[in-house]
């Protein structure tokens, strides 16, 4: 990862209940100090009244170890996020894996794996390097214009020891929406991982309200703000609940065809 003191191979490991973080490279201090914040055992689970309905009471109760980590910086999951706009996880994953392969860093003290491209790397990039990696330009544009404002992302995340408040996300969204081309999906997705935030709600998505309405009220079709309505009791574990559901609850009826992704590169 890139930290702000540099970039850092971290390697995470457990034997029991116990954890172990080890780090290479000149962010290796910087990763260690927040280790707890990074690997999710600041996750406070206070508050969170799952026998508010017997589904997310029971799913809370099989999903002992699910932790919301915080990234703490912005830069290694802006570019993949904007990659799922609008395509599938594999298509994202498929065009992250290439950019990350050509325009990548070696890591350090590894030959195995490769650190993301750098934001003047990513700034420096045509348009053809993103087609052939299957990016069309709104998304590439997008992801230019997000890296104008970067630092403001980063100058809202705050202290890795201090849970993060409804104004410093509110702001973080904010700062994300103020870019043309990136919306309540980009900036949700981005503050859910930066965060940790278990209250935060993805926002935007063509299948989450369907399957949150329908496991929890047995709606088979839904939207956002009918989740957010029925989301409402679980405040400020609003977001735990989705993940809860997305982890092992109930799926609804899968309506229309199956969607064929589109070879952008070979347009």
């Amino acid at each position: 990862m890139w930290s702000p003191e540099g970039a850092a191979t971290v390697e995470i490991t457990r034997e029991g209940s116990a954890l172990s973080v080890r780090a290479t490279g000149p962010g290796t201090g910087w990763v260690l100090d927040r280790s707890a914040a990074l690997t999710g055992l600041t996750d406070d689970h206070n508050g969170f009244n799952s026998a508010l309905h017997p589904l997310t009471d029971r799913l809370h109760r099989d999903n002992p170890g699910m932790l919301f980590a915080r990234s703490l910086v912005t830069w290694d999951l802006l570019v993949p996020t904007v990659l799922g706009q609008r395509v599938t996880t594999s298509e994202a994953r498929a065009s992250w894996r290439q950019i990350v392969r050509r325009f990548g860093h070696g890591a350090p003290g590894s030959s195995e794996v490769r650190l993301p491209p750098t934001p003047d790397t990513i700034a420096s990039l045509a348009d053809h390097h993103w087609h052939v990696a299957g990016v069309e330009r709104g998304r590439a544009d997008t992801i230019r214009k997000l890296l104008t404002v970067l630092g403001a992302m980063d100058r809202t995340i705050g202290d890795p020891g201090i849970r993060s408040n409804p104004e410093q996300v509110t702001e973080f969204r904010r700062v994300v929406e103020s870019v043309p081309g990136s919306g309540p999906w980009t900036s949700t997705a981005l503050a859910i991982a930066v965060f940790g935030d278990p209250d935060v709600v993805q926002l935007g998505d063509l299948h989450i309200p369907h399957t949150v309405t329908n496991a929890l009220a047995n709606e088979p079709r839904g939207h956002d703000d009918r989740m957010v309505e029925i989301l409402e009791p679980f405040r400020p574990h609003r977001g735990r609940v989705v993940r809860l559901i997305k982890l092992s609850g109930p799926k609804p009826a899968r309506r229309g065809p199956k969607y064929t992704p589109m070879p952008i590169a070979r347009m």
